[in-house]
């Protein structure tokens, strides 16, 4: 039995596009889909003209294709700032202290707390970092999965 049938979706850079839907209704199966996490039985998913239906998990995120998937995946032993970091080890120049100070300002309670374990973080702000960690990586498409909203982001 499959999850989704018949569902076409176009994200416009600059714009948020959501997917909102009761629980069951597929939308997690929608971005894990899209990112490669689940492969796809029938049909295609299309980047910038590119069918990248086949195309592996890792190498989505060099195409500008990033999920943030639900669950919070931070590195817990790690400080928030070091968490951050991560983000830019994916890009040739890599993230720049002025680029990581958007994400606090974009984030002041992570600011607040940039040298404390991730491990100490409640589970929302978790999500924050692991947000501001794909955002440092410069996507132009960011999926974003949370049992409070699912959403399809196109930068």
């Amino acid at each position: 039995m499959n999850a989704l049938n018949g569902v076409s979706l176009t994200a416009q850079s600059g714009r948020v596009t959501a997917v909102l839907g009761a629980n069951g209704a597929g939308k997690t199966t929608l971005l894990r889909t899209i990112s490669g996490l689940v492969p796809s039985t029938s049909g295609r998913v299309v980047r910038d003209g590119q069918d990248i239906t086949k195309l592996s998990v890792e190498a989505k995120p060099p195409l500008g294709l990033f999920q943030v998937p639900e669950g919070r995946g931070v590195v817990t032993e790690l400080t928030i700032e070091e968490n951050l970091k991560l983000g830019g080890l994916s890009r040739a120049d890599q993230s720049k202290p002025a680029e990581i100070d958007r994400i606090y300002v974009m984030f002041p309670v992570l600011g607040t707390r940039r040298d404390a374990a991730a491990l100490v973080l409640p589970g929302g702000e978790r999500q924050m970092l692991f947000i501001g960690r794909a955002l440092l990586a410069m996507p132009q498409v960011l999926a974003a999965d949370s049992n409070l909203r699912h959403a399809y982001l196109g930068f």
